[in-house]
C-alpha cells in the first residue's frame, strides 16, 4: 500500500494566487520543492503545488522521486539551475 502525504508546510494566500511568505523559514521536503519556494521567493504561486503535484506523480511512475539520485543539497541546486 502506497500512503502519500507531505503537510508539513503550508502557507496562506492573500489573494487566492499568490502568498507573500514574509517568513525567513525554510521548510519543505527538498525533491518535491519548486524552484521559486528553494529559492525563498518574496512571492510564490499555487504554480508550486502543481509541481510537487507533478514530482509526485513521477515517483509514482518511477518508484522515486525527481533527482532522488542526488543527496538533497545537491537536488536543490540542480532543481534551481535546470529551472533557470
Amino acid at each position: 500500500m502506497v500512503k502519500v502525504a507531505d503537510f508539513g508546510v503550508a502557507t496562506k494566500l492573500e489573494d487566492g494566487r499568490h502568498s507573500s511568505n514574509n517568513s525567513n523559514a525554510f521548510a519543505g521536503t527538498p525533491y518535491w520543492m519548486a524552484p521559486e519556494v528553494i529559492e525563498m521567493q518574496p512571492y510564490i504561486t499555487t504554480a508550486c503545488d502543481i509541481w510537487s503535484l507533478g514530482c509526485t506523480v513521477f515517483e509514482l511512475l518511477k518508484g522515486t522521486p525527481p533527482n532522488f539520485e542526488l543527496n538533497q543539497f545537491s537536488a536543490m541546486i540542480k532543481i534551481v539551475k535546470d529551472a533557470g
